[in-house]
């Protein structure tokens, strides 16, 4: 397993203040690498959104009922047109069309698409909670369970401002 190496090879003749740095070290080793990497997946979702948000100046937006003869629209968004896709999909939300990722022109490719649109995932989710409780060592698991972001009204209960 992946914890048991923490404690490997540590000889059995040392002190175990020794055998507890030994170990404390390696934790600590691995600590930063995982910090490193979410910072480095965290750095990405603000150039995603910090992109978006210029595509929603830049992009033109595509009509949800396009008439067929219609031909000023066709082949304006998909994956090489990014900024119309943002400014289409933030102009009408989500699930705005019944095979919506074909109107979007991302045929059979959701997962893409949600990365291009910055849209939360288990992937971001875990970044950013990684990040959170490594900041606030005082967050554990419980505690997110826990955590109430809305009341039963749909009021934010668990936002506070800051800055």
């Amino acid at each position: 397993q992946e914890s048991n190496r923490w404690f490997a090879n540590i000889p059995l003749k040392i002190k175990d203040e020794e055998a507890v740095s030994i170990i404390q070290k390696r934790l600590e080793r691995d600590m930063a690498y995982i910090k490193q990497v979410c910072l480095v997946k965290f750095e990405e979702i603000l150039e995603r959104e910090s992109r978006n948000k210029d595509f929603l100046r830049t992009g033109l937006v595509k009509p949800l009922n396009l008439n067929l003869s219609n031909r000023d629209y066709y082949n304006t968004v998909g994956a090489d047109k990014l900024n119309n896709t943002v400014a289409t999909f933030y102009a009408h939300g989500v699930g705005a069309k019944l095979h919506y990722c074909s109107f979007l022109c991302f045929y059979g490719n959701a997962k893409q698409l949600n990365t291009e649109l910055n849209l939360p995932s288990s992937a971001t989710l875990n970044v950013l909670l990684t990040l959170l409780v490594m900041e606030h060592p005082l967050i554990t698991p419980s505690w997110l369970e826990k955590w109430e972001l809305f009341d039963v009204n749909g009021n934010k209960v668990g936002y506070k401002q800051v800055g």
